[in-house]
């Protein structure tokens, strides 16, 4: 109870803080350090705000993100758990994409942080107490998995809980994390759910230093590189030169992204969130709430590993949330719909869209096609490996190719860079959905299934 006053008071308080300022100052300057590499119109941006925000803005984000987290524990309250998930996924989509659309009209084509930043993970964290009391009130325990055991709420959770759980200083950049978690940390456990009575957290010296360590140097990185998406559309690259340029360009992205998820790493296990138990050997994990791991994105082999492991917490949530739970025969396979709710969860420029939608075809196309030809390179070592290296280039290709209009966002320069491939990754990717079979025609020993 003391945890949760005091995270509370901290995050009611966060609007006077010259570091919570100062965060804001810095996601907003990323017009002139890091809108470079957008290829929106800089006359179509809204204002940066310096250093000395004015409070009355964050004061109204503040009763804004009050006043959604109220509405959604009204939903707990008087709506049966049978379908309390529905109305609270119906009014956090409702008011993201209001937020989103707010966005639309008054910053077109920009990329500052503002009340939709907070907003998004408050989404993440109200749908999840949703889902996990709905899970635990109104299903039997046969008809849930491991996870959503593990997950699911036997009683609606105080209103101390859940305004500690909602609105603390984590809502700010994220990332989200269960309330199971989140309880588990309250009652002295180590953000652990399976553990009994207190477990007293190891030292997070070591996992802070070396995360600290890593922003410094993906931000370095980051500065180092010279190169935009700007440059991606110049139509004088030859499609070899443009491949290139897209690679970079994307792996400068990438680096920015992996300097705030490991820096908001750092800060979470400085406060003590993110002890995931130990490992084999015995040595603390610390990585209950990361967001990234650079090692396994950078080497994945198929785009769902690369998916559940880019920005994992918001990947955990879609897959709790949308992916387990849609039924057989329903028009949209899970893939393609968790794919869409993630462009839906963005915002409504049609760049994101464009991605999510190549994004889910990609991974369609690319299981089904594993099925029907990864039996036949797991003879020796010397195939297995050609086979890992094949898909790793394939699934980094079409990554890259398919991330460009994410930042382009305008449906004109969208259109206009897919010209540039004559639109054959698209056509590819969706005939590949389409044409290949969605079970294999051949078992595991290469002869025919009856």
């Amino acid at each position: 109870r003391n945890r949760s006053r005091c995270l509370l008071s901290c995050s009611v308080m966060s609007p006077l803080y010259p570091s919570t300022r100062f965060a804001t100052w810095c996601f907003s300057c990323r017009a002139s350090l890091l809108d470079s590499s957008s290829a929106t119109c800089s006359s179509q941006r809204g204002p940066v705000w310096p250093l000395g925000t004015p409070s009355s803005l964050l004061w109204a984000w503040s009763l804004e993100r009050c006043a959604f987290s109220a509405v959604s524990y009204m939903f707990l309250l008087t709506t049966p758990a049978a379908v309390v998930q529905r109305y609270t996924m119906a009014w956090a989509l409702v008011c993201i994409s209001a937020g989103h659309l707010y966005r639309l009209l008054t910053d077109y084509g920009g990329y500052h942080m503002d009340f939709t930043t907070p907003l998004m993970i408050l989404v993440q964290r109200v749908t999840l107490v949703g889902f996990a009391v709905h899970d635990g009130m109104a299903r039997k325990s046969s008809e849930l998995n491991d996870d959503q055991k593990t997950q699911k709420l036997s009683r609606i959770p105080s209103l101390l809980e859940y305004v500690s759980y909602t609105i603390n200083y984590t809502m700010l950049a994220g990332p989200s994390w269960t309330f199971t978690e989140h309880l588990s940390y309250m009652e002295g456990r180590g953000g652990v759910p399976e553990a009994e009575g207190n477990m007293k957290s190891p030292s997070a010296l070591y996992a802070i230093a070396t995360k600290c360590a890593s922003a410094v140097m993906f931000c370095v990185l980051y500065l180092g590189i010279p190169y935009s998406v700007q440059m991606v559309l110049d139509p004088e690259l030859s499609i070899v030169e443009r491949a290139l340029l897209i690679e970079i360009v994307i792996m400068k992205l990438k680096f920015r992204y992996y300097f705030i998820w490991m820096l908001l790493d750092s800060i979470n296990n400085t406060a003590g969130i993110g002890f995931n138990g130990y490992d084999d050997r015995g040595f603390p994990k610390w990585d209950q709430v990361s967001n990234i791991d650079p090692l396994v994105i950078e080497t994945a082999t198929s785009i769902r590993v690369y998916a559940t492991q880019w920005n994992a917490a918001t990947s955990r949530w879609l897959r709790r949330v949308c992916y387990q739970r849609v039924h057989e025969g329903f028009f949209l396979s899970p893939n393609l719909l968790t794919f869409v709710l993630s462009a839906l969860w963005h915002g409504f420029y049609p760049g994101y869209y464009l991605t999510f939608l190549f994004y889910g075809f990609v991974n369609e196309a690319s299981r089904r096609l594993r099925k029907l030809l990864r039996h036949h390179f797991q003879g020796s070592k010397a195939t297995e490996v050609f086979y890992d290296v094949l898909t790793w280039f394939a699934t980094r290709w079409l990554i890259n190719l398919g991330g460009i209009p994410f930042f382009i966002m305008w449906p004109k320069t969208c259109l206009l860079y897919w010209s540039y491939f004559y639109y054959v990754p698209v056509l590819l990717v969706v005939l590949g959905t389409v044409c290949l079979p969605s079970s294999p025609h051949w078992t595991q020993t290469g002869s025919k299934a009856k």
